[in-house]
């Protein structure tokens, strides 16, 4: 027997051996040692000050499926030799999060008839980081196991989502949160937004129109299991049966949950068009008549000399909105 037949036999046998998480069994996990994760991180820690230093065109660039860590994600775990303390790592990510739900002011700029008060969630996009506290092992999953193109350029990867400390560790915080104690994520969410609920119920007596809480999932990440999407399946009917207006929102790109959501009358759902081909196909399959919501991704380069450009972005007026370039754009 070859030393890589040895190898890759011993490292299948050890990954059979470790007792997945049931509620998330139709989650794929790839295991990580230590070692390999104090690794990462150092390796991180090197491109992220290579970076610092180097000019635009020698930037290495962080790979469109790595796990996502900040600098100061990295220097916190640090002892006092310099060295990466792996145990505050697992500390840190397994920490419960400030919160599951934040509130979303730019949706409720874009209400369309309805007054509403929008909170919105999200995991870390493509791929996330796991320390199994049953099993005491580390595990990448797959947080988006529907994408396709939209890997390249990920704006849940970009910019505030990618390089933000709190917010990267908001993210994976709700992820192991989620995978370690289910019935706990579900019981906070419950918490957070049900006295948001019960507020606007109270402020719509006497108005011609209930307020309405809008619910969005995946404003980063997607519905990467059962357990989670069931998570938000049942807490939008139980705040409904609790006589509740809530609607929720949510983007995907897993042809499974899009169906399951199209038939579902509590929840608004967008596929998005740059999913891996297969969920595609499965999604046009389904919609003969042609009324899913589909986002398209549209090409930054439709913009130019249209509006005003800054930096990597555009100029925005007081209402948040990009400037226009001239009278004629």
């Amino acid at each position: 027997m070859s030393i890589r037949k040895l190898i890759r036999e011993t490292l299948e046998n050890h990954l059979n051996e470790v007792d997945w998480n049931d509620t998330f069994s139709d989650v794929k996990p790839i295991c990580m040692n230590p070692a390999v994760v104090v690794k990462w991180l150092n390796d991180e820690l090197a491109r992220i000050d290579h970076n610092k230093e180097s000019k635009q065109k020698d930037r290495i660039k962080r790979g469109e499926k790595a796990l996502i860590v900040t600098r100061g994600n990295i220097e916190n775990v640090k002892d006092s030799k310099g060295s990466i303390n792996i145990d505050q790592f697992i500390k840190n990510i397994t920490a419960e999060p400030d919160s599951i739900f934040d509130k979303n002011p730019k949706m409720e700029k874009s209400d369309v008839g309805v007054p509403q008060v929008s909170m919105n969630t999200g995991l870390p996009a493509i791929v996330g980081i796991i320390y199994d506290l049953e099993n005491k092992t580390f595990n990448k999953i797959s947080t988006c196991p529907g994408h396709g193109q939209c890997a390249v350029g990920c704006y849940a990867r970009k910019a505030f989502y990618g390089m933000d400390n709190s917010k990267t560790m908001k993210l994976t915080r709700r992820l192991n949160f989620l995978f370690n104690n289910p019935e706990g994520y579900k019981a906070r969410i419950i918490s957070e937004i049900e006295p948001v609920a019960k507020n606007l119920k109270t402020s719509s007596i006497g108005m011609p129109q209930k307020m309405q809480l809008v619910l969005r999932w995946n404003d980063a990440g997607d519905f990467f299991g059962d357990a989670y999407f069931n998570i938000a399946v049942e807490v939008t009917r139980e705040l409904i049966d609790k006589g509740y207006n809530v609607k929720s929102y949510a983007y995907t790109k897993s042809s499974k949950y899009l169906i399951a959501m199209d038939k579902d009358k509590n929840f608004v759902v967008t596929f998005s068009s740059d999913s891996a081909k297969k969920e595609f196909n499965a999604v046009m399959d389904y919609d003969k008549e042609g009324n899913i919501k589909i986002a398209e991704k549209v090409p930054k380069e439709l913009f130019d000399g249209i509006f005003i450009p800054k930096g990597s972005s555009y100029k925005k007026g007081y209402s948040g909105l990009p400037l226009f370039s001239s009278e004629q754009a």
